[in-house]
C-alpha cells in the first residue's frame, strides 16, 4: 500500500542519516544484508557515506572498505568453539582497542579476531577474560607476527571515537563532529 511504502521510504532515509553521520560501522554479515535491504544501499555505498565499513563474516574472517581499499584478514580459528554468543560484542572491543591505539586496519582486525576467538571457546557471553600475554601469544600463532605494542602513539591524532553499542545491534562509531551538528 502506499502509507507502507512512505513509511518504509521514511526509515530508508532516517537509516541512511544516520549512516552518513558515522565515521565508522561495524556489523555482521547479516546487520549488513538487514540495513542494504532498509536503505536499499549496496555494500559500496555505503562505505562511501562512512571513514570504515567493517563486516564480520564469523569463521570466515573480516573486511574494512575504507578509503577505497578492501582489506580482508582471515579469522582467528580455535579447535574448542562452543558458543558464538558474544563474539560480536568481544570482536568490536578489540576493534576499539586497534582504532584507539592507531593500528594499522590490518592490526586492528587481526586483534579484533583474537579477541572474538576466545569468546567462543567459553558458554556464556561474557564468561572469559585473557590475559594479554595469551592474547598477544594467539595473535603471534595466528598471524605470525607480534602483535603492536599497545603504548604506540600516533602523533596529533585525535580519535574521533564515540561508540554507540546496544547487545544485538551493529556498532556504529561518531565522530566529534557529528556530535556537533556537522
Amino acid at each position: 500500500s502506499l502509507r507502507r511504502r512512505q513509511r518504509q521510504m521514511c526509515k530508508e532515509t532516517e537509516i541512511r542519516e544516520l549512516i552518513s553521520k558515522t565515521t565508522y560501522l561495524a556489523a555482521s554479515a547479516y546487520e549488513l544484508e538487514l540495513i542494504k535491504r532498509a536503505t536499499l544501499l549496496t555494500t559500496d555505498e555505503i562505505a562511501d557515506l562512512v571513514k570504515a565499513l567493517i563486516v564480520t563474516y564469523g569463521e570466515k574472517g573480516s573486511t574494512v572498505w575504507t578509503e577505497g581499499k578492501e582489506i580482508t584478514v582471515p579469522a582467528c580459528r580455535v579447535p574448542n568453539a562452543v558458543d558464538p554468543v558474544g563474539a560480536g560484542d568481544a570482536y568490536r572491543g578489540g576493534l576499539l582497542y586497534g582504532l584507539s591505539k592507531g593500528w594499522s586496519w590490518e592490526q586492528t582486525l587481526r586483534l579484533a579476531s583474537v579477541m572474538g576467538s576466545f569468546k567462543v571457546e567459553k558458554t556464556g557471553a561474557q564468561n572469559y577474560a585473557p590475559t594479554k600475554e595469551q592474547i598477544a601469544d594467539r595473535y603471534k600463532a595466528t598471524y605470525g607476527e607480534e602483535m603492536p605494542p599497545d603504548n604506540k602513539k600516533v602523533a596529533g591524532q585525535k580519535l574521533p571515537i564515540k561508540a554507540s553499542v546496544r547487545p544485538g545491534t551493529c556498532l556504529l562509531y561518531t565522530s566529534d563532529a557529528a556530535d556537533d551538528g556537522e
